[in-house]
C-alpha cells in the first residue's frame, strides 16, 4: 500500500526512473516458488549492488515509475520491442540517472506453468536487440560494467556447462560432485551474505 510513497522518494536530483522490490504474488505452483528465489536473489543482491555502482540493467516494468516530462521527451515508450522497460532503462541512462528503493514492495503475477515460464524468459531474454537502440559511448560506466558482466557471465556459464558435460561423457562423476559443490557453495555464500 505505501509502494509509491517510498519509490517516490528515489526522484533525487538527475533521476529519471525509479524502481522498487518485486515478489511474486502467489506461490501455489514450482514455477512460482522458483521465481520467488530468483526474486529475492537478484533484486535482494544484484539489484542493490547495481543501484551501488550506478549502472541498473533493467527497473522492473511492473513496479517501476517515470518521470512524464523525461518519457515525454524521450519518445513515451517503445512499441517496437518485447523489453520496452529494459530499453528505457538504458536510454535514460544515456543522460539521466535511475534509482532502486530496495524496501518499497510490488507484488506480481507470475507465470503458473512451465510452459508460460519458458515463453517469459523467451521475451525476457529477448533484450540483444535492445544494443541497437542505444548510444552504448554515452552509457554511464556502471551500465557499461552491468552489460560486460551479463556478457560475460554467459560466456562462464557456457563454459562451465560445457566442462560439466565433458566430465559427464568421460565418467569422471566425482569431478562433476565436486565441480557442483565448490559452484554451490559460492551462491551459497553469495546469497547468504
Amino acid at each position: 500500500p505505501d509502494y509509491v510513497e517510498k519509490v517516490i522518494q528515489g526522484f533525487t536530483k538527475n533521476v529519471v526512473g525509479v524502481s522498487g522490490r518485486v515478489l511474486s504474488a502467489t506461490n501455489k505452483t514450482a514455477c512460482q516458488k522458483s521465481r520467488v528465489v530468483e526474486y529475492l536473489f537478484g533484486h535482494r543482491l544484484l539489484k542493490s549492488m547495481q543501484a551501488a555502482i550506478g549502472g541498473m540493467w533493467v527497473l522492473a516494468g511492473c513496479a517501476v515509475l517515470w518521470q512524464t516530462k523525461w518519457l515525454k521527451e524521450s519518445g513515451g515508450i517503445p512499441d517496437n520491442t518485447l523489453v520496452e522497460d529494459l530499453e528505457l532503462t538504458w536510454r535514460a541512462q544515456q543522460d539521466h540517472a535511475v534509482n532502486y528503493i530496495h524496501n518499497a514492495i510490488c507484488f506480481t503475477q507470475d507465470p503458473e506453468s512451465f510452459k508460460e515460464y519458458v515463453s517469459q524468459l523467451y521475451r525476457w531474454l529477448s533484450w540483444r536487440p535492445a544494443l541497437g537502440f542505444v548510444d552504448f559511448m554515452k552509457l554511464k560506466t556502471g551500465l557499461k560494467f552491468v552489460i560486460f558482466w551479463q556478457f560475460f557471465d554467459i560466456m562462464v556459464a557456457s563454459l562451465f556447462t560445457i566442462l560439466m558435460l565433458y566430465l559427464i561423457a568421460t565418467g569422471k562423476y566425482e569431478y562433476v560432485l565436486i565441480t557442483m559443490a565448490i559452484d554451490y557453495l559460492v551462491y551459497l555464500t553469495i546469497s547468504g551474505y
